[in-house]
């Protein structure tokens, strides 16, 4: 896992962070919101330049660690890989705040790891595995299948495996 350390001399293109709420207007103007339908929007970095290295499209895993990424700032960047999308989990800051991704956190993203992206991922990869398996027969499908289920499962271990790696270095600091 990646560790950045330096002075953070360039943060560009800083687009979403905050909430987006659902609700109705009234006759009379006033707008009512439905309880828990605020949805947090992601929050990414086009370019970020720290200690003479530039990330580009890098994404925080919660919109909280925002306000802790400075341009000016002396910091380490935690950063780890989920697919091929560089997250910065964790900014530890000579000069001013820190924000680490939580144990809890963490291990929600592993139930998501071991459930939701299996099933996201899996069962597209594996209908166009057998259709194209298909085109080579039954025993064809069935291979493309197998194969594509073992790597959709591999995927999500190993993006799992990662993140606990990247958790554990940000750790030790």
């Amino acid at each position: 896992m990646p560790k950045y350390c330096g002075e953070i001399t360039s943060l560009e293109g800083v687009r979403g962070g905050g909430n987006v709420t659902s609700g109705r207007e009234g006759p009379d103007g006033t707008i009512t919101v439905s309880v828990g339908s605020a949805v947090t929007i992601a929050a990414s970095i086009q370019r970020l330049e720290i200690g003479g290295t530039v990330l580009k499209k890098v994404r925080l895993v919660v919109t909280d660690l925002l306000p802790y990424v400075r341009q000016g700032d002396t910091a380490c960047l935690f950063v780890y890989t989920h697919l091929h999308t560089k997250v910065i989990i964790g900014v530890k800051s000579r000069t001013g705040p820190s924000w680490e991704l939580s144990f809890s956190r963490m291990m929600v993203m592993l139930a998501a790891y071991a459930f939701f992206w299996p099933i996201l991922i899996g069962i597209p990869v594996m209908l166009g595995a057998i259709i194209v398996g298909g085109f080579f027969g039954q025993e064809g499908g069935r291979l493309l299948g197998k194969i594509a289920f073992w790597y959709v499962l591999g995927l999500c271990g190993y993006s799992g495996f990662r993140l606990v790696r990247a958790y554990r270095e940000m750790k030790r600091g």
